[in-house]
């Protein structure tokens, strides 16, 4: 009897069930604020919040009308402290690979945490 190792098995089922996503998606529910922008200028601003993240990309939630266009700027408010004391936001950058009713999916182009300051109330690093 030949076995399958579990590795393939999960990647069969991924085909069979039509979920080719190459990274591990994690259910994330935290508060965004998004700017749509085309030729350098902010067409389109608001909030909303993320319903899941993976390395390549994020799906969020619109509280509003679904912004048009590829390029789009998100400003993540995340839920740990730097050293325990100092807020942290992370910024993308990325492109809208598919909207459908008020969800957005974004492809990550880049990404950096900023400190927004402590927790405390105190001015940023």
């Amino acid at each position: 009897m030949i076995t399958v190792p579990a590795i393939d098995r999960v990647a069969e089922l991924k085909l069979l069930s039509g979920d080719r996503r190459s990274n591990k998606r994690y259910p994330l529910r935290l508060d965004v604020e998004y700017r749509v922008c085309s030729r350098g200028r902010v067409e389109r601003f608001g909030a909303g919040r993320t319903l899941n993240f993976s390395s390549g990309g994020v799906l969020f939630e619109i509280f509003g009308e679904v912004p048009k266009g590829g390029s789009i700027e998100l400003a993540i408010k995340w839920p740990f402290l730097l050293d325990g004391e100092c807020g942290l936001k992370l910024q993308l950058r990325g492109y809208v690979i598919r909207r459908y009713d008020q969800k957005i999916a974004v492809k990550i182009a880049h990404y950096e945490f900023r400190t927004t300051g402590s927790a405390t109330g105190g001015s940023a690093r």
